[in-house]
């Protein structure tokens, strides 16, 4: 067996979709001691697209000089569920779906498909697959924002922060934190509790004026995210 080598296969066909071979399943004619993952190392992502977000990385593949590899798949799980199989791999990552949710991802059941010029060809032999996972996350929606009206000493914020959800439904983020700006530190102010439909109102008296900016501190779901620095108000 070679020492280590990744898959030959085209990376930028990944990013296409990598089209599947359309071959009916047969039993396996390679060894799958010839065959081997090396290694399955990939990158947080947040699914800032509506279809496929790419998932890069590196997925490492070991084989015996006398085997080809066309198409390496897994399944996918999110949160320890299975959401789609015979997903198709490339050497740098592969593509993920929005719609299959957010949270803790793994690849399972990496299967391959080649030739042996010993045994001949063969369709999803399956590869043992190395321990691996990866944080995705949903993107806060880039139209969130806050307002800021002042009257005299009152100062009134309006907040409305939401999150793209799996289906592509703006959903609140529960809570978003105020800051203003003080001796070039940001300070807390307050934070907000944003109803439904990720809205929140609050003001305050004060007459000096200050710079502000909304935080919003992701989780497993959604990312973090902040505001731009307002003008002193």
């Amino acid at each position: 067996m070679k020492t280590s080598r990744i898959m030959r296969l085209a990376a930028a066909a990944a990013i296409a979709g990598l089209t599947l071979v359309g071959t009916a399943v047969v039993p396996a004619q390679a060894d799958t001691a010839s065959i081997k993952v090396t290694g399955i190392k990939l990158k947080p992502i947040v699914t800032y697209n509506a279809g496929q977000n790419f998932i890069g990385g590196t997925i490492g593949l070991d084989w015996d000089e006398d085997v080809d590899i066309y198409d390496v798949e897994a399944d996918v799980k999110v949160n320890g569920k299975t959401v789609a199989t015979s997903v198709p791999l490339a050497p740098n990552g592969f593509n993920y779906n929005r719609s299959w949710g957010a949270g803790t991802v793994q690849l399972t059941n990496v299967k391959v498909t080649g030739t042996d010029a010993n045994t001949g060809d063969f369709t999803d032999l399956p590869v043992a697959t190395p321990a691996n996972s990866v944080q995705v996350r949903h993107a806060v929606d880039p139209n969130s924002i806050i307002k800021y009206k002042r009257v005299g000493k009152k100062l009134t914020f309006k907040a409305t922060v939401r999150y793209i959800s799996a289906t592509g439904k703006l959903i609140s983020v529960g809570k978003a934190t105020i800051q203003y700006k003080k001796a070039g530190k940001w300070k807390k102010l307050k934070t907000l509790k944003l109803n439904s439909a990720g809205f929140a109102k609050y003001k305050i008296y004060l007459k000096k004026k200050r710079s502000y900016r909304l935080v919003v501190v992701g989780t497993n779901v959604f990312q973090s995210a902040s505001t731009g620095p307002s003008k002193k108000i």
